[in-house]
């Protein structure tokens, strides 16, 4: 069996490797923050990527109940099931007295993605990134000890999202999924099958950027009442601009590399 601080390394490795955004945010805290910040961003990945790991709903639905299941052990002093990463979050939870509810909203928020269907509309595709991503911030707010309440949570925290979603519509539609607004994909006529078999694609750049200025309405006028929301804002509105710049066109080879300067945008607004 793993010791806790092999897992701690588990989970570092994870999120290096399958998300690296957060990962390098992560960086800018020390210690046991950033370690606890693992395991946080090491559950979330295990929660997130059940749709691409099952074959069917069912199955998912399974597995998403199993996580619920272990952290209600973790909260109510039940046998917690083994997993790389379950002892440290155990660990975490106790010392840092986070919240349950909002690892059960994070947990509930994915069954969404197994349903294969797309948001409806803009606000649905809001309220998607609200409760997928908002509950996960505040735990992470939890960690580094800011305020969870802080009016600019939800909305970087839909806006981080939401610029995740839209950089991500290449892989998405590789694994023939879409998080487009179903509206917006009609309005533009844009079937989810062209786009997932890479025609008229030309079409799908107003959509983005429906949604591109979604996100940064949102966020335009916020900087960040902590370090945590900072380093997620000045990300998000890197990104936007960069999908702006690119005129909307999310397939541009570009999009994939931000440069060498951007770890020093980060910097400044960790420093601020």
């Amino acid at each position: 069996m793993k010791t806790s601080k092999d897992s701690l390394g588990y989970a570092g490795d994870l999120v290096r490797d399958q998300d690296p955004d957060r990962f390098m945010i992560t960086l800018f805290f020390d210690g046991d923050v950033r370690a606890d910040l693992w395991t946080l961003y090491a559950f979330h990945h295990e929660i997130a990527k059940t749709r691409e790991v099952v074959t069917d709903t069912h199955i998912g639905l399974i597995r998403l109940q199993w996580w619920r299941d272990a952290i209600a052990a973790m909260y109510d002093g039940g046998d917690v099931p083994h997993h790389p990463i379950t002892e440290p979050l155990a660990d975490m939870i106790k010392r840092r007295g986070l919240n349950r509810e909002w690892f059960d909203a994070v947990i509930y928020a994915r069954e969404f993605d197994l349903e294969d269907v797309l948001p409806g509309n803009l606000p649905g595709l809001i309220n998607y990134a609200d409760f997928t991503q908002t509950p996960l911030m505040r735990l992470a707010l939890q960690i580094t000890g800011d305020d969870v309440d802080a009016p600019d949570v939800a909305p970087i925290a839909i806006g981080w999202a939401l610029s995740g979603l839209i950089r991500a519509v290449p892989f998405h539609a590789g694994q023939s999924r879409c998080f487009m607004p179903g509206d917006l994909m009609n309005r533009a006529g844009l079937s989810t099958d062209a786009l997932y078999a890479g025609r008229d694609l030309d079409k799908l750049s107003a959509i983005v950027a429906t949604v591109r200025d979604q996100a940064q309405s949102m966020i335009q006028n916020l900087s960040g009442s902590s370090r945590l929301a900072r380093l997620y804002h000045a990300m998000a509105s890197f990104d936007l601009a960069r999908v702006a710049k690119a005129q909307d066109n999310v397939f541009r080879a570009k999009l994939a590399h931000r440069g060498p300067f951007f770890p020093l945008l980060l910097w400044r607004a960790a420093r601020k």
